[in-house]
């Protein structure tokens, strides 16, 4: 799921996502009340579960 969302922020910016902007926008979306409330649409406690495995995934990009 996550390489799928990766590819997709990276074609919605048309350009690529390093790992460290897939970081901040992961900080992005647990900061943002329109980011969290958008996600909180989809499933209570979404935004909390996505942004940790996106950093994650980030970091295993990085690494």
């Amino acid at each position: 799921m996550l390489a799928r969302h990766h590819a997709w922020i990276a074609a919605m910016w048309e350009r690529a996502c390093p790992p460290e902007a897939y970081a901040g926008l992961a900080k992005l979306y647990l900061g943002h009340p329109d980011f969290r409330a958008n996600f909180e649409k989809s499933g209570t406690g979404l935004t909390d579960r996505l942004t940790p495995a996106m950093k994650a995934y980030a970091a295993r990009l990085a690494a």
